[in-house]
């Protein structure tokens, strides 16, 4: 007796959302158009739908994965479950959502594991309602200028990675520097931008394994970081800003040289550092390389 197409078994129903969402040009067409077929359907169909959204403004609209632009139901909110991307306009007459959408947005997305907040600084975040978020993840490229937020965020999660990009305000930082320290017990990643990290709150970040930095750490900072860090890394890496200049770095792999003997390092394994520095005559006067060899360090070169 043939089985009526509502009623698949669910391996199979899932195995058919697959297939049909494989082509990602096609893959919203395709989700929406499985969710009109029955109720089961459309819960399925809208949870592949929507776990992943975009808010990007129109001179940003080349960005990847921007299918799926401005979400104004707080219903759909429990669909998203694993990245929330805010991209926002630099400048205030580019379309995108009010802050009111975005608030009733925010507030429904209570199942959502990572957050992205990207030239958003003109967006009232202040204004955002706190929410119970159970990030995992939490990247923040720009100024959001709004503490309380911020604190929030923080205190209701269970991150395990921390990307503060390129500019935090100082309040921001403030904030975040104040919270972290009571819930960074399973904080596993952490990339600092511009802005100076308070060198204590490492003393916290027990689960720690990988360490980056956006452009050229202070070096007596990042000495301190490194004392107080209480558990071995993996994985230590410099993402070179557009402005690099090589002869900065000297200092840091002095630093590193120091510390190779250290608990810290002592199950060390990558390293990564700008491609602009893998030729200095200073890098091959130093033993560094002969150094991170004989220690099983595999050294990248970022472009």
């Amino acid at each position: 007796m043939p089985t009526e197409i509502t009623s698949l078994a669910p391996e199979t129903l899932g195995r058919i959302f697959e297939l049909g969402a494989e082509d990602e040009a096609a893959k919203a067409p395709f989700l929406l158009a499985t969710s009109l077929v029955c109720r089961a359907w459309r819960h399925e169909s809208q949870a592949r739908l929507w776990h992943t959204i975009y808010f990007v403004s129109k001179e940003n609209l080349d960005a990847p994965a921007t299918n799926i632009r401005v979400v104004d139901s707080p219903a759909l909110g429990r669909f998203v479950t694993v990245r929330a991307t805010f991209l926002g306009p630099l400048r205030r007459e580019s379309p995108f959502p009010s802050d009111e959408q975005i608030s009733r947005i925010i507030l429904s997305l209570r199942g959502l594991s990572r957050l992205i907040i990207s030239f958003a600084k003109i967006v009232d975040f202040a204004d955002v309602t706190p929410v119970p978020f159970q990030l995992k993840s939490l990247h923040v490229y720009t100024n959001v200028d709004a503490p309380v937020f911020v604190e929030s965020v923080i205190a209701t999660s269970q991150l395990r990675r921390i990307e503060a990009g390129f500019i935090m305000g100082s309040d921001d930082l403030r904030s975040l520097m104040k919270v972290l320290p009571a819930h960074s017990s399973d904080l596993e990643n952490v990339t600092i931008g511009y802005g100076k990290w308070s060198p204590e709150v490492f003393a916290t970040f027990a689960s720690l394994s990988r360490l980056a930095f956006v452009g050229i750490p202070e070096p007596d900072n990042f000495r301190k970081i490194l004392a107080n860090i209480p558990s071995p890394l993996h994985s230590l890496c410099f993402e070179p800003p557009g402005d690099s200049n090589p002869d900065r770095y000297r200092e840091i792999v002095d630093i590193i040289l120091d510390y190779l003997t250290k608990p810290v390092f002592k199950s060390l394994e990558s390293l990564v550092l700008p491609q602009d520095i893998s030729d200095q005559t200073w890098l091959a006067e130093t033993g560094f390389m002969r150094e991170c060899d004989s220690r099983g360090i595999e050294v990248e070169w970022e472009d």
